[in-house]
């Protein structure tokens, strides 16, 4: 604290032990949400599973589930559909938590592309997800457009759905 009132110099001091400790107690919460998101993360193995580039399930449920959400194609869906759809909409529920928190400085922007990044490329990474995003969860959408060039860079590094890496061209259509 500043040894006297509006001793302005004091306070932002960076050598005074209050400043340490502020930064000191924003790394630690940082760490502890980070601790709770992975712990958070685990309930959406099935979904991480499909969108994983190296899985061999790539896609294989939540793909055709979605296609036929996004058409509200009702005939041909079934309970396995509803269940995936679900599922998928709560992990995107868990992005969007991620993206708030990130947003409003309750997690550090390093520790978010550290830890979950990856998981951003995935959904970005699959047009139908993409489609699906777009459609039905727009602010996660407009976050992860906004932070669209970093996207894009991580995603020409990473392999397509098809096992290929990603074109420039692949990248800037989604």
């Amino acid at each position: 604290m500043p040894s006297a009132p509006g001793d302005i110099a004091s306070f932002v001091d960076p050598a005074s032990g209050w400043f340490k400790e502020l930064v000191i107690n924003a790394n630690v919460r940082s760490a502890e949400t980070l601790i709770r998101m992975e712990e958070e993360l685990r309930r959406h193995q099935l979904i991480l599973r499909e969108l994983d580039a190296s899985s061999p399930h790539r896609m294989r449920n939540l793909g055709p589930a979605i296609a036929r959400s996004l058409k509200r194609d009702y005939s041909h869906r079934n309970g396995e559909d509803d269940e995936w759809v679900r599922r998928f909409d709560d992990f995107l529920r868990f992005l969007l938590l991620l993206s708030a928190l990130e947003r409003f400085k309750l997690l550090k922007t390093e520790a978010l592309m550290y830890m979950y990044w990856y998981w951003f490329c995935m959904v970005l990474g699959r047009p139908i997800a993409k489609e699906y995003v777009r459609k039905n969860f727009p602010t996660l959408y407009s976050y992860m457009r906004s932070n669209r060039r970093r996207i894009e860079k991580d995603l020409i590094a990473l392999e397509s759905p098809e096992g290929k890496p990603y074109s420039k061209a692949e990248v800037r259509a989604t």
